[in-house]
């Protein structure tokens, strides 16, 4: 009796760990649970396109990026990234940031005086323009006030650069080098010059020496307007959205101008304002200028906040608005090219700033 019961409690267990003990078979496991649904994807460039969207410009193409080059890009109608277009204005930044490279590099400084470097420039120290510096004519503070709209030489197809220098100086200077601030072509047309001199080349060539070439950029990106042999310094560039966001991103890494914080510096702390466009974005803002550049700051007025934060820009009359966050190291381009009308880039920028500053911390 006793074995038959150990028979039988053997039995049994075995029949619990074969899951069942009658007909033979096995016990089919359930199904595993439904895994829940993957949670919606959250577009974090939303709000931006949607800024861009919102515009009254048709077509707009949007590029963000950082030192490693474009994270962001989108567009609005029709704006293809390898399409030639005028920069106005935004040539500016080109401008400075290739004649900084020829004072990088020892080719002039910015305490070259327009007199050393240029034949017929007076060296009296009588007639103020003999102090005229390339930091001066770079920073808009050279005392050659003639205004965006000048009728002088600066569209003139058939004359140089050096002509054209001559002209602005030949007309004299308003105020003291040094001053007073004026926004206008005369400055980078004189330091142009000054370059041409200096490096033995046409600025043409000095360009794509210096920008073009060490940046693999496009044959889109040149400066030929009016002409090759007088291109407008302050806004006779034209260029590509991809080849323009190239050359910012290469500025963001410090790679085009390597010191970034001399490049970079407030050059107006202390001058006069007497002129700034409203089409920079700047009429009620108390933007500063560095060395063709503006130094942006979106308060009513400049402060200690404003010289800590460095961002700079250069925005164009056709929309063209491109600038680089320093502190949030990101750079942003808004391309565009209205040539009648109204195009609202600046105010579009201010909007999107820090849009893109939240989008680019939840990426």
């Amino acid at each position: 009796m006793a074995k038959l019961s150990k028979w039988l409690g053997a039995s049994i267990i075995t029949c619990l760990f074969l899951i069942g003990c009658g007909g033979g078979g096995s016990v089919t496991p359930p199904p595993p649970p439904t895994p829940p649904p993957p949670p919606p994807v959250t577009d974090i460039w939303k709000d931006v396109k949607a800024a861009i969207d919102a515009s009254s410009v048709a077509d707009i193409r949007l590029m963000v990026g950082d030192g490693g080059g474009v994270v962001f890009s989108y567009e609005k109608g029709s704006f293809p990234a390898e399409g030639q277009y005028f920069l106005a204005s935004s040539s500016k930044l080109l401008s400075g940031a290739t004649i900084f490279r020829l004072v990088e590099n020892g080719t002039l400084s910015l305490d070259s005086r327009a007199a050393d470097i240029i034949p017929w420039w007076t060296s009296d120290s009588t007639d103020a323009r003999s102090q005229v510096t390339l930091e001066h004519l770079l920073s808009f503070t050279s005392g050659f006030n003639d205004a965006p709209t000048s009728t002088r030489c600066i569209t003139d197809a058939t004359t140089s650069m050096g002509a054209c220098a001559q002209e602005f100086y030949n007309g004299g200077i308003g105020t003291t080098p040094g001053d007073a601030y004026y926004y206008g072509p005369a400055h980078l047309q004189i330091a142009g010059h000054m370059a041409e001199l200096a490096a033995g080349m046409s600025y043409a060539q000095i360009f794509k020496a210096e920008i073009v070439d060490v940046l693999g950029l496009s044959n889109n990106t040149v400066f030929a307007f009016p002409s090759t042999t007088n291109p407008r310094a302050s806004g006779g560039a034209q260029s590509t959205p991809e080849d323009y966001a190239k050359f910012l991103r290469a500025l963001l890494a410090a790679e085009i101008v390597t010191d970034i914080n001399t490049f970079t510096q407030d050059r107006t702390a202390n001058v006069v304002f007497g002129f700034r466009p409203g089409a920079a974005g700047a009429t009620s803002r108390d933007w500063h200028y560095g060395l063709g550049f503006w130094r942006q700051c979106d308060i009513p007025e400049w402060n200690n906040t404003c010289a800590d934060n460095i961002i700079i820009s250069s925005g164009g009359a056709f929309g063209w608005r491109p600038w680089i966050d320093f502190n949030n190291n990101y750079f942003g381009q808004i391309a565009m090219e209205v040539t009648s009308g109204t195009h609202g880039a600046a105010a579009l920028q201010r909007q999107i700033q820090p849009l893109i500053v939240t989008a680019l911390a939840n990426r």
